[in-house]
């Protein structure tokens, strides 16, 4: 059955590759969710083979 996936700390999207190409687990929706915003960016270059839904999100912390 297919799958969507919330990955938090995604970095530049290994665990979707992983899933797709080393286990054939079907990834319909990923949700990437990491703090650096330059690694969403590495993840939308390596990511750009998904033809599913893919959503990345930089969630810098605050300094206070």
């Amino acid at each position: 059955d297919p799958v969507s996936v919330n990955d938090y700390g995604c970095g530049y999207g290994a665990y979707l590759t992983y899933l797709d190409k080393e286990c054939g687990i079907k990834v319909i929706n990923y949700a990437g969710y990491d703090l650096s915003e330059d690694m969403i960016a590495e993840a939308r270059s390596h990511l750009a083979w998904f033809s599913g839904g893919l959503s990345l999100f930089a969630r810098p912390i605050s300094q206070s």
